[in-house]
Formats: structure tokens, C-alpha cells, sequence
């Protein structure tokens, strides 16, 4: 494993691997549907748990940028068609986010599971 250090500019290095931390709601349903959940269940425990992160640096984008929107300021005019695209876009992603994914998700593993599941011998009738 490499060790931090300083690159050719001067800064300090660290490894890909210690930057890339675990995201502790990443995962979280697929650990569920492991320890035997079923899909909805899982997407129950699931989805709490990212909801409070995902709204809260959301509300500060849109937040940070509604005065930008607003055309508050000299030349404001001109930069407030971008920020409201932002703003849209933010509030589309978050949607898409927290309801689209966990649908097609769920949809997917009902799929999976009727694929998977074993249906029942066909019977055969032997000698006539």
C-alpha cells in the first residue's frame, strides 16, 4: 500500500484507496436482501438512511444559488437563466434520486426473482 506523501507541486498525496471512503448508506439494500430481506423491505431500511444527506446538500445548492436566480446584484441579468437551470436540474436529480432509482430498482429484483425461481417439474407421461 502506498504511503501519503508530497507530489511534484508540493501537495500532500494519499493513496486512491484512503480517498475513497464507503458511503455508509451506499449498499445498505443489497446487505438487507443478503441477511434476507425482501426488496421492499430492504429499500424501507434503505432509504431513510440516504434521504437526510441527499436533501440537505440539495436545500444548500438550490439555496446558494437563488440569489444568483434571482438576479440580485450588478449584472445579475445575465447569469440568471444558468443558476435557474441549475436549480432545475438539481431539484430533476433529486426526484430521479430518491424516487425514480428505487422503483426501477425494485422492479428490476422482481425480475431477477421470477427469473430465478425454480419452476416445477414438467410431468411425463412414460408407457401408453
Amino acid at each position: 500500500m502506498e504511503t501519503p506523501g508530497f507530489n511534484h507541486q508540493g501537495r500532500v498525496h494519499q493513496p486512491a484507496g484512503d480517498r475513497r471512503r464507503r458511503d455508509p448508506g451506499a449498499g445498505r439494500a443489497e446487505k438487507q436482501k443478503a441477511e434476507g430481506a425482501s426488496t421492499h423491505d430492504a429499500l424501507l431500511v434503505a432509504g431513510p438512511i440516504r434521504l437526510r444527506p441527499i436533501l440537505m446538500t440539495t436545500a444548500a445548492m438550490i439555496l446558494g444559488m437563488l440569489p444568483v436566480a434571482l438576479a440580485l446584484g450588478e449584472g445579475g441579468e445575465g447569469r440568471a437563466p444558468m443558476a435557474v437551470v441549475v436549480i432545475g436540474g438539481l431539484v430533476t436529480s433529486t426526484l430521479l434520486t430518491l424516487v425514480v432509482v428505487p422503483v426501477v430498482y425494485s422492479l428490476i429484483e422482481g425480475l431477477r426473482d421470477r427469473l430465478h425461481r425454480k419452476r416445477p417439474p414438467v410431468a411425463t407421461i412414460v408407457g401408453g
